[in-house]
C-alpha cells in the first residue's frame, strides 16, 4: 500500500524536539520532504523560530520572544545553538529543492504585533521559497488575510476533525488541513474535499498506514526519520 508523507515537526528529535536548525537539517539528510516550524516576532517585528510562550524552558531566561529585539534574541541559546531567524531556515530549505516547509504563526505573535504585521514578516521571509512554503494557523481571520494578500498555500490547523469540517474552514478553502490526531473519530474517512489533511502527534507506524488508509494525505511527527525507516521496513 502507499505511505503517507511524513512532516518533522519541529526538526527531528526522539525527545523534547525544538526549533533547531540541526534538527531541521538533520530531517532533511534523513530525506523527509515536509518540515513544520514555529514563528514568533522579535520585539522589532523580525521572524524567529520558537514554539512556547515565553523564553524560560527553552533558553533559561525570564521574558517573552516579542520583549527582546531579534540581536538580543540571537545570544540565547537552544539546545547550544543560537535562536534562529526564520530567514536562516529558509537559506537551509533552498539547499533541498525538494522540500517543502509549513510555517505555523503562533497566535502570541500576532496578539503582541497584529496580524497584518506578521503576514507581511513571514511572507517576506519566506519569499525565496515561492511555491515551497505555506503558511499554517489556528487563526482562521489570520489565514483569510493571507489568502486575499499572498500566494502563499495556506493549512489551517484545528484540534478536532469536526472543527475542520466547519463552514468557517470549507470557506477559506484551504490547500492543507492540520488536525491532531486525538481529535479524530474512532473510524470513518477522513479526506477532506479540496484540502490535503496532515495528522498531527502521530507517533506509530502502524497508526500512520491506518490513517492512510482512511484518508490521510500526511502525518506530522516528533521523530520523522524513525517513522519513515518502520513504514517502509527498514
Amino acid at each position: 500500500m502507499s505511505f503517507p508523507e511524513i512532516v518533522a515537526h519541529r526538526g527531528l528529535a526522539s525527545v523534547a524536539p525544538e526549533n533547531t536548525l540541526a534538527a531541521f537539517a538533520a530531517a532533511l539528510e534523513a530525506g523527509l520532504k515536509h518540515l513544520e516550524c514555529d514563528v514568533l516576532l522579535s520585539k522589532e517585528g523580525a521572524p524567529v523560530v520558537f514554539h512556547d510562550r515565553d523564553l524560560r524552558r527553552l533558553c533559561g531566561v525570564e521574558g517573552t520572544v516579542h520583549e527582546l529585539e531579534l540581536a538580543r534574541l540571537r545570544r540565547l541559546l537552544v539546545r547550544g545553538e543560537p535562536v534562529p531567524a526564520l530567514e536562516e531556515l529558509v537559506q537551509l530549505l533552498r539547499r533541498h529543492p525538494g522540500a517543502t516547509l509549513h510555517i505555523e504563526a503562533k497566535r502570541q505573535a500576532m496578539e503582541a504585533h497584529g496580524r497584518e504585521c506578521v503576514l507581511e514578516a513571514i511572507a517576506r521571509a519566506s519569499k525565496p521559497l515561492s511555491t515551497r512554503a505555506s503558511l499554517i494557523s489556528f487563526d482562521l481571520e489570520f489565514l483569510e488575510l493571507a489568502r486575499a494578500r499572498t500566494k502563499l498555500r495556506i493549512g489551517a490547523v484545528c484540534a478536532t476533525h469536526a472543527q475542520a469540517r466547519a463552514a468557517a474552514v470549507a470557506r477559506l478553502a484551504p490547500d492543507y488541513v492540520f488536525v491532531d490526531r486525538a481529535g479524530l473519530p474512532a473510524e470513518g474517512h477522513l479526506g477532506l474535499p479540496g484540502a490535503d489533511l496532515v495528522v498531527y502527534e502521530v507517533q506509530d507506524a502502524d497508526m500512520a498506514r491506518e490513517l492512510r488508509r482512511r484518508g490521510a494525505r500526511m502525518v506530522e511527527s516528533f521523530d520523522g526519520a524513525r517513522l519513515a525507516r518502520e513504514l517502509v521496513g527498514t
